[in-house]
């Protein structure tokens, strides 16, 4: 075998050469891994003796973590510098989580130049490198992340800061709900400028930014947030923004109660009617387009 020598005590205090000699050579040991594939629970048996290379290189990882966090480089040590060469000279990944991500970073960009955003539906998946990448999944990952760093729940890195960064580079929406919402408002925004209410039927389609977007449903499903919030049966997750975006509402002349609404409507219809004719006398058959 190659020889492959740290002076480093592994894991399991055994022979310091005897595991960088079996990693040199590990599909000999264990068949179709790699360095890079050995996991911290795989052992090499020989001649009854258990070697811990999964926890060796585990190790190597920790030693490294700790000394890309040292800025004086006359804290470190030649001769442990010199064990990072040699394990970079057999491609070894000192950082794994980190690979992964940029390889799911690049599948994203790719799919930012096929459509134009990166809001990814959480099932989708892409084929790169002979891998498949769960590219929703991430996303929603990365979603999670961020709002645990807003809400202090993540502690602040600055591997952390520039994946957050790299991902507003390809224009990431955060909140995706909100970014929805905000949209459908607008149209809703544009329907009370021309009608001056929200009284639509729940098929009306309306076109936005040039894309259809269906505030009829929206005006109904809103109406339905709010009746559950008035109830009290408001989860955590739905009580998000939701008093703001009823607030919203309200300043384009949205009326929770239908019947309300009706009412109101034939009222002020009322009112027109005796400005017209001088009197409220109307015959039961009496109807009138509006």
């Amino acid at each position: 075998p190659t020889s492959f020598v740290i002076t480093t005590a592994p894991a399991n205090g055994l022979n310091s050469n005897i595991i960088p000699n079996i990693v040199v050579n590990i599909d000999k040991y264990i068949p179709g891994k790699t360095i890079n594939t050995i996991t911290q629970k795989d052992e090499v048996i020989i001649d009854g003796k258990v070697f811990k290379v999964g926890s060796f290189l585990s190790e190597q990882r920790k030693i490294y973590a700790k000394y890309e966090k040292i800025t004086d480089d006359k804290k470190k040590s030649k001769e442990v510098l010199d064990h990072f060469r040699q394990l970079e000279e057999l491609g070894f990944d000192f950082n794994p989580k980190e690979t992964d991500w940029q390889k799911k970073y690049k599948a994203l960009k790719m799919y930012k130049e096929k459509y134009n955003d990166v809001n990814v539906p959480y099932s989708y998946e892409i084929k790169m490198d002979n891998e498949l990448i769960q590219l929703g999944v991430f996303v929603a990952n990365q979603r999670v992340t961020y709002r645990r760093y807003q809400d202090k729940k993540v502690k602040e890195d600055e591997k952390t800061l520039e994946h957050f960064r790299l991902l507003e580079e390809l224009d990431i929406e955060w909140e995706p709900q909100e970014a929805d919402f905000k949209k459908k408002y607008k149209g809703c925004k544009q329907y009370f400028e021309t009608y001056g209410n929200l009284e639509l039927p729940e098929s009306y389609i309306v076109i936005v930014d040039d894309e259809e977007v269906d505030i009829g449903v929206f005006i109904a499903n809103q109406r339905g947030l709010y009746n559950k919030y008035q109830a009290g049966n408001i989860t955590r997750t739905e009580r998000s923004n939701m008093v703001k975006h009823f607030q919203m509402l309200e300043e384009i002349g949205m009326n929770w109660d239908l019947m309300e609404a009706s009412w109101q409507k034939k009222y002020q219809l009322l009112v027109k009617y005796k400005e017209k004719y001088g009197h409220t006398n109307i015959k039961v058959d009496y109807t009138e387009i509006i």
